[in-house]
């Protein structure tokens, strides 16, 4: 399925959302605000809102939920509390004092059978269990602090990048092991499958990684990256840069196309849940949609505000900008 050509501009529904949690499988998509502490959830066939979830002193810093949205975990941007809510009936099933200050990141792998988070200053990544509420385990993973986490849908690992360039690689319930990197990250993404972990840093490489043994199997040169995304199987990587370029990376023998693309800077990137085309929305308020076998490309929305986040899920492509929810259904 995908999404048919706009005929015009349109406007999108107003809603205050910041950011957008649109979990892959699920029926429900989850935005915040720019105040309030409050996270509201939608119906995505009719773009309706059927919940508001209080609960955090300021805005909400950071969402995850697994794949099939059986629940969603919320974090503030001071209290270091974590709120796990049922989507279903918009109420809290587990509150938690995750890290001392802030929560800075959270994860979880399809089927949600554990929470991840780390702390601002504590140096640490903790499990969580979704249900109770209890803490699993914790690993003190480097001398410097986490910026991001990511882990593949299988959950079998746990990457994680630090502010000083170091990367993690952890497989629950082992012991964490580390891989040197050149400089910062500025994206990280994993295909569903756990095959390979991809990074980005400041210093304009791509680097693709053996999560298994923490190699490098290929260190690509290329434009500074804004954007990463990998469909479930992982036969390839996607990645917008910041002179408005799209790549197309083959994930086995590190060759790359570049896509014809407006010049523009891409805000975010998204795959159809059938691995078949990608997505990536602009500033100046489009989509674009690309097929990355033959690399055919067209535009899928025209919004009347700049975008910044872009989700696709069974029945829509769905994109925040400025305030405002847009949705494109998606046909056969």
């Amino acid at each position: 399925m995908r999404p048919a050509a706009p005929t015009s501009t349109v406007r999108g529904r107003r809603c205050g959302a910041r950011t957008l949690l649109a979990p892959a499988d699920s029926d429900w998509w989850a935005t915040t605000g720019d105040t309030g502490g409050t996270v509201t959830l939608w119906d995505p066939a009719t773009v309706t809102a059927t919940g508001v979830l209080p609960g955090h002193p300021e805005w909400v810093n950071a969402m995850a939920a697994p794949a099939e949205g059986t629940w969603l975990a919320t974090t503030g941007y001071t209290d270091g509390a974590v709120t796990i809510w049922d989507p279903a009936t918009a109420t809290a099933t587990a509150t938690f004092c995750a890290h001392p200050q802030w929560v800075s990141a959270m994860v979880a792998p399809a089927g949600g059978n554990w929470l991840a988070t780390t702390g601002a200053c504590d140096r640490t990544v903790r499990l969580w269990d979704p249900v109770t509420g209890a803490l699993i385990h914790t690993v003190a993973v480097a001398a410097h602090r986490v910026t991001a986490m990511v882990t593949p849908a299988t959950g079998t690992w746990l990457a994680a990048a630090h502010v000083n360039g170091a990367l993690t690689i952890w497989h629950p319930p082992g012991s964490p092991f580390r891989t040197a990197s050149t400089s910062r990250l500025t994206a990280m993404v994993a295909p569903g499958s756990g095959a390979w972990l991809g990074t980005s840093h400041v210093d304009g490489t791509l680097t693709v990684w053996d999560p298994v043994t923490g190699a490098a199997t290929h260190i690509l040169p290329t434009p500074q990256v804004s954007a990463m995304v990998a469909p479930g199987n992982g036969a390839w990587l996607a990645t917008s840069h910041l002179d408005g370029t799209v790549r197309i990376w083959d994930s086995v023998t590190g060759g790359a196309i570049l896509l014809e693309s407006p010049p523009c800077e891409v805000t975010a990137l998204a795959v159809s849940p059938d691995d078949t085309w990608l997505a990536a929305c602009h500033l100046d308020g489009t989509v674009r949609i690309w097929d990355p076998v033959h690399t055919d490309s067209w535009f899928a929305l025209r919004a009347a505000t700049a975008l910044s986040h872009l989700a696709i899920t069974g029945s829509a492509l769905t994109a925040v900008g400025e305030g405002q929810l847009y949705r494109v259904p998606l046909r056969p």
